[in-house]
C-alpha cells in the first residue's frame, strides 16, 4: 500500500478490502461486563488472524477490523468469510463482514472502506434482523 494522506492510499490492483465489525459488542458490555466484551473481540480477531495471517488484519475502532488480502480473489475471501461466520455463531460471536475487490475503478483506501463497509452494514442488519435484536442508534 503507497501512503499519500489518510484515505487517499492507493491499494495493489486485486487487493481484497474486508470490513469486519463484531455484532453486539454494546449489548455484551452492557449486559455481561466488558470483560465478556472484551473475549467477542479477540475471538473475532484471533479467527480473523488464522484465516487471513495476522499481519494483513486491523482493529481500526471498537468494533470494527479491516483485513487487506492481496493473494485470493474475491469469491475465495468471501467464501472463507462465510465459514468463519459459521464457525463463530458456534460459539455465539457473530460478525458482519462486506468485501470489495480493488480494481481498475476503485483503487484509493477510501473508496474501497465505502464499498466494503456498506456491505458489511447490509449483512449487519440481516444479522440484527436474524436474531430479532434492535441496530443501535
Amino acid at each position: 500500500m503507497q501512503e499519500t494522506s489518510y484515505g487517499a492510499a492507493t491499494l495493489e490492483l486485486g487487493t481484497v478490502f474486508v470490513m469486519a465489525d463484531v455484532n453486539g459488542l454494546k449489548r455484551a458490555n452492557d449486559t455481561l461486563g466488558h470483560a465478556a466484551g472484551d473475549r467477542l473481540l479477540r475471538t473475532a480477531a484471533q479467527y480473523l488472524a488464522a484465516l487471513f495471517g495476522k499481519e494483513r488484519v486491523y482493529r481500526v475502532g471498537g468494533d470494527e477490523f479491516v483485513v487487506l488480502v492481496t493473494d485470493m480473489a474475491v469469491s475465495q475471501v468471501a467464501a472463507r468469510l462465510r465459514g468463519i461466520q459459521q464457525q463463530l455463531e458456534e460459539m455465539d460471536v457473530s460478525i458482519a463482514v462486506g468485501t470489495a475487490a480493488c480494481d481498475a475503478a476503485h483503487r484509493t483506501y477510501k473508496e474501497l472502506k465505502a464499498e466494503a463497509d456498506a456491505a458489511m452494514y447490509k449483512d449487519k442488519m440481516k444479522c440484527y434482523a436474524r436474531h430479532g435484536w434492535e441496530p443501535r442508534a
